[in-house]
């Protein structure tokens, strides 16, 4: 299911949200649809907003906030760790930012990831459930950038 809207609430002021979620299920040995489908098929729910907003011509600004779910199916082995492509998928919320303005034959822009510098794991590490592969995503990142056009 995939639920999306946008919304131009003023002339220079924009918001959208998005909804995604999925659910799958096999057919186990018992011939029946009872086993969840690995997290490498189906991912956690997400949810994700923004705003766009213009203060003044050829200047834009965007806050865009993502929220990824938990999904937790599947049971450890009996040696206490999860089967590759099974691990618990625990939930993230991310902020990010980012400005910038056009002048004549410059642009300049600036963008914050990761705004509030939540330390977490990236839900691609998490559901494979190996150590080799269980990392850090990025803190804090802040990317600068001037163009000039010629």
């Amino acid at each position: 299911m995939e639920l999306n809207a946008d919304a131009q609430i003023l002339n220079n002021l924009k918001a959208g949200a998005n909804f995604t979620w999925f659910e799958g299920k096999l057919k186990s040995t018992s011939d029946k649809w009872d086993t969840y489908m690995s997290n490498i098929s189906i991912p956690a729910a997400k949810f994700a907003m923004y705003i766009d907003y213009a203060p003044v011509k050829n200047m834009y600004m965007q806050l865009h906030y993502v929220h990824t779910g938990d999904r937790n199916r599947f049971d450890t082995t009996g040696k206490g760790t999860y089967n590759e492509g099974e691990g618990k998928v625990s939930s993230i919320n991310l902020l990010n930012f980012s400005t910038g303005i056009s002048l004549k034959d410059w642009e300049l822009n600036l963008g914050i990831s990761n705004l509030l510098n939540n330390t977490y794991y990236t839900p691609a590490s998490m559901l494979m459930a190996r150590d080799a592969e269980y990392a850090h995503a990025d803190g804090r990142k802040i990317t600068l950038t001037a163009t000039f056009k010629y």
